[in-house]
This record gives C-alpha cells, sequence and structure tokens, in this order.
C-alpha cells in the first residue's frame, strides 16, 4: 500500500456535519451497494475518525487509515448532488467529493479502469474519445434546428412574488414600520417591568382591574 497523501483542508465540512442520516436513503452508490460505509455519512464517519487518531488506535490496533475499500467507496460516488442538495448543514458535498477523489489519486489509490476515459478528456474533450464534428451525429437528418433555440438563458424567468395591489390596481407599497398599526406591543407603554419581573402601570396609566379571591367575575 501506498503512503496516504496529506487530507484535503476539509475539516470544517467534516464535522459540520450531523450525522442526521438525510442523505442515505438519495445516494444512488448506497442504493446500489447497501452499506453505510457507501453512503456519505459513512465516508465522512471514517474521515473523521481518521482526523482524530492517536495512539489509543494503534494500541487497540483500529484501522483508520483510510485504504482501499474507502478509495473504492469514493469512487463509487456518481457525483450527482443528492446529498448536497438534501443535506441540512449545506455541506458543499459536490465540491467535496471532488477533493476526496483527488486525495485518494495523490495517495495512489485511484482507479485504473477509468485511465481510458481521462485520456479522451485530454484529447477529445468528451470520454467516448470521438471528433467533435461528431458531435451531433445522433440526431435524424430530417432534424432542422430552429433559428431560436429555447434554452435555459433564452428567455426571462419570470419572478416568483408577485407585486402589492392596492385597492385602485396600481403597485402598493409594502408597510412601514411607523404605518404599522401597534398590536400587542402597545403594552409596553403603558407599562413597565418591575424589578421582580412583573408588570407594574406607569405613573399616570390605569391599574387593569381584574376579579379578586373569592369574587366572581362579571
Amino acid at each position: 500500500m501506498s503512503r496516504l497523501a496529506k487530507m484535503p483542508p476539509i475539516e470544517q465540512d467534516l464535522y459540520a456535519c450531523t450525522m442526521c442520516g438525510y442523505c442515505v436513503p438519495v445516494c444512488p452508490a448506497y442504493q446500489e451497494a447497501g452499506w453505510e460505509s457507501a453512503s456519505p455519512r459513512g465516508r465522512v464517519f471514517a474521515m473523521r475518525q481518521y482526523d482524530l487518531r492517536g495512539p489509543l488506535d494503534r494500541l487497540l490496533r483500529r484501522h483508520v487509515v483510510p485504504g482501499e475499500a474507502f478509495a473504492r467507496a469514493a469512487w463509487e460516488c456518481t457525483g450527482c448532488g443528492a446529498c448536497e442538495e438534501v443535506c441540512p448543514a449545506y455541506i458543499p458535498f459536490d465540491r467535496l467529493w471532488d477533493d476526496v477523489k483527488a486525495w485518494m489519486v495523490e495517495s495512489g489509490m485511484g482507479r485504473p479502469a477509468l485511465a481510458p476515459y481521462l485520456e479522451n478528456v485530454r484529447e477529445t474533450r468528451n470520454i467516448y474519445g470521438k471528433p467533435p464534428e461528431e458531435r451531433g451525429a445522433w440526431l435524424p437528418p430530417e432534424a432542422v434546428q430552429a433559428e431560436t433555440p429555447e434554452g435555459p438563458g433564452s428567455r426571462p424567468r419570470p419572478s416568483r412574488r408577485r407585486p402589492l395591489r392596492s385597492s385602485t390596481g396600481s403597485a402598493a407599497r409594502p408597510p412601514t414600520r411607523s404605518s404599522r398599526s401597534p398590536g400587542p406591543s402597545s403594552r409596553s407603554s403603558t407599562r413597565r417591568r418591575s424589578p421582580t419581573g412583573s408588570w407594574v402601570p406607569r405613573s399616570g396609566a390605569a391599574a387593569p382591574r381584574s376579579p379578586g379571591w373569592g369574587t366572581r367575575a362579571t
């Protein structure tokens, strides 16, 4: 086994994980393998153990250094971004797994089966190794490109928020703080808090009436 390279600076993202498990059921690698080690949570746990390694791990013969099994689990990640989409801690998993894969390559644990695809990308800018001129060869002969093709940036995206409208139909401005109705917070103008924590009327304000003990409120 080759010497493990230095771990990339991903500690902040690793310890931001709450181990909630939202990423586990949506991970295609976990759905295929069925092992926790193939899920994003399992990989984060393994890297945490490596970052927290100490002399006790050596005494107990705990293997916390990422090896071939971890490298295989890291390369099983498809980069779909489903874990990043459901993460409540907003961890950038898409970038994190790319850094982890690069870490495995630097440590000599890359995937030899992917080497031909890498060479294709370097030479032809695509994984198939085909020339760019044949990019549209799959289209039928009768297919003709429109003069104004529709795409993500072809038309302005409508806003989801609708402007406020007044009774006359014109756009109304949202109310400012000074124009809003006073509400329950207006009680602070007639009452103050005593040193014991109870509310007492301010000077000049009438005290609220309440039925005494043993009397019935009318």
